[in-house]
Formats: C-alpha cells, sequence, structure tokens
C-alpha cells in the first residue's frame, strides 16, 4: 500500500459496509477502500488520470477498476453472501468520490523538483490549499532588510522559471515571512535588501540566480 498524508473513514456503524478513504502523497490517484464489517474486501481507485489538469478534463481519460483482497484464513465459512444492491451501491459511491476528489485537485508538476510536503501539497485540492493560504499571515510590506555593511543594495529583476526556489532563498537571506517574500516577486522590480559590501552582494546575487531569478547589484542612488 503507499504512503497516505491523510485517512478519512466516513461515519457507519461497526459492521456493514463502509468506506475508508486514502489519501497518497505523491501525485497519484486517491484510493477508496471497501470494508464489509472488520474485513476490507477490495479498493477502488482511478488510472489514466491526466495530473497535468483540472476540472472535468482531468478525468475524461480516467477509468474506475477494483482490487479485490483475498479473505482471511481465519473466517468461515469461505463464501461472502452480501446483498447484490448492497455492493453495487458501495462500488458506486466509491467511484464517485474518487471522481470528485480529482476534479478539486490542482495539476501535478514536478519540474521544480518539489520535496514530498511539496508532492503533497500538488495533490491537494484547491479548496484545500485556500485553507491554507488563509491561515498564513497575510503580506506586510516591510522595508528591505538593511544588512549595515556596506551602500549595495541586491534587486530581484525578474523571477525566473523556479518561483518556489526563489521564495525559498529570499526568506533565508531576508527572514521575510511567506507572504511578504510572494510579494517581492510579484513587485518586480523589487530590493531584496540593503546596506552590503560588495562580497555580501555578489554572494546574495549568485544564491538567487542560482534560484533562476535576474538580479542587479547597484548603489541606492544608482536609477532603476
Amino acid at each position: 500500500m503507499i504512503g497516505c498524508v491523510e485517512r478519512a473513514q466516513e461515519t457507519f456503524p461497526l459492521s456493514g459496509f463502509r468506506i475508508a478513504h486514502l489519501f497518497p502523497a505523491e501525485g497519484d490517484s486517491a484510493i477508496a477502500e471497501l470494508w464489509h464489517d472488520k474485513e476490507v474486501w477490495a479498493d477502488v481507485r482511478l488510472v489514466g488520470v491526466r495530473l497535468d489538469t483540472r476540472g472535468e478534463d482531468r478525468i475524461t481519460s480516467a477509468t474506475a477498476v477494483v482490487r479485490l483482497y483475498p479473505r482471511s484464513v481465519d473466517f468461515r465459512p469461505p463464501w461472502w453472501e452480501w446483498n447484490l444492491e448492497d455492493v453495487l451501491g458501495q462500488l458506486d459511491s466509491a467511484r464517485q468520490w474518487l471522481l470528485d476528489n480529482e476534479r478539486g485537485r490542482i495539476p501535478v508538476d514536478d519540474r521544480d523538483r518539489l520535496t514530498a510536503a511539496g508532492q503533497a501539497l500538488s495533490s491537494a485540492s484547491a479548496a484545500t490549499i485556500d485553507q491554507m493560504l488563509a491561515s498564513v499571515p497575510p503580506a506586510t510590506h516591510p522595508e528591505p532588510p538593511d544588512a549595515g555593511r556596506g551602500e549595495l543594495e541586491v534587486v530581484l529583476v525578474a523571477v525566473g522559471p523556479r518561483p518556489i526556489e526563489l521564495i525559498r532563498q529570499i526568506r533565508i537571506i531576508t527572514g521575510l515571512g511567506l507572504m511578504d517574500a510572494r510579494a517581492l516577486l510579484s513587485a518586480c522590480p523589487s530590493v531584496v535588501i540593503i546596506g552590503l559590501d560588495r562580497p555580501e552582494a555578489a554572494r546574495i546575487r549568485h544564491a538567487l540566480e542560482a534560484a533562476g531569478a535576474t538580479i542587479d547589484v547597484r548603489s541606492p542612488r544608482q536609477p532603476s
């Protein structure tokens, strides 16, 4: 079974049919485990999901498949006798939940070599991400930090292809919060840090350019 970042079970009685929802940490589709009493008898998953799309387009090529689990040797007799309508109802509910879950997820893009946490975020639904962002303190747009060692400043001219890595570097260099670091990217050209001597300015320029940014080092008296 794949590693999961979350597992939630619908509210069902302890006996009878119930569904366990499994959310994978990577870019794969979620899985619906089908339970009867105390034993899982199958799981339902989607194959052929188009991970680079969202909404209805994400599942136009998807197919629901069922994987059966062998019954425990401790159970007798070896056959289950179920009501067919109950089984079909559980299968249909599992399939519908998977389709609805996939419609809400954002496209997966690993070009930035995302960490495991980044992969989990990339497979979260848009609604979940909105909730997470709502809990992050908003941008306060502070003045650029002053290193107090010279007269040079580092200016972010263009973001480049790796904004996630660039935000991480800016936060390391400046100590800014997430939303303030993001605001710097949105306000290009923007001053990242001031009061630098030449060696420190060169070091910071190299770190930001390694994250894909276009950087200018200048005196505050220079025009933009």
